[in-house]
């Protein structure tokens, strides 16, 4: 009987072996499946990191453009307040050379006098608006020559007691406003 009963534990042993064999594979199968699920939530979750950090990224850069533009836009509002007058200027300035030049006239009647008087006062109110708008003339008799704000229009040899580069006479009045020239100041320089 004993052989018998070896022979059976024999045969059920051969027979656990297939069972024992298909729950290893199982095993393995589940391990392989998990350690893919793993990995593909790893890169999954990689993935989202990268967009993260790429939608991070555009939202910080449009912030940044954000204030660039209303920075740039703050700006561009003082530059325009700031010289609003300019072309209005510009069209007025002529018309006061006029009255300058109507003032350089020789009268010799009471009546063309007072009429001068009057010329002169509104010449007086025109560059007081100008100098409430901070529209300034350029300074330029006597001073040095400088292209920046005065336009050469003649040079003559300089006489005594004047400088090589300096204005020695003003033909057109410049003006400026804040630090924009309106228009340069034309000039003879002594050479």
């Amino acid at each position: 009987m004993s052989e018998e009963l070896k022979k059976e534990a024999t045969t059920q042993d051969k027979s656990d072996e297939p069972a024992k064999v298909e729950e290893a594979e199982a095993q393995v199968d589940e391990s392989a499946e998990e350690t893919s699920e793993a990995s593909s939530e790893q890169s999954e979750l990689v993935q989202l990191q990268a967009d993260y950090d790429e939608l991070s990224d555009r939202f910080i850069r449009t912030q940044a453009e954000m204030q660039n533009l209303q920075r740039r836009h703050k700006r561009d509002k003082e530059a325009t307040l700031k010289f609003r007058a300019q072309a209005l200027a510009k069209d007025i300035i002529p018309a006061i050379d006029n009255l300058e030049r109507a003032l350089q006239t020789e009268v010799d009647t009471t009546s063309a006098e007072n009429f001068k008087k009057g010329v002169q006062m509104v010449l007086d109110s025109l560059q007081a608006a100008l100098k409430q708008n901070n529209i300034e003339q350029v300074e330029a008799l006597g001073k040095p020559f400088d292209p920046a704000v005065h336009e050469a229009v003649a040079q003559i040899p300089a006489s005594e007691g004047q400088e090589s580069g300096e204005v020695i006479e003003v033909l057109e009045k410049g003006y400026t406003l804040h630090d924009r020239v309106l228009r340069a100041a034309k000039v003879v320089v002594a050479e």
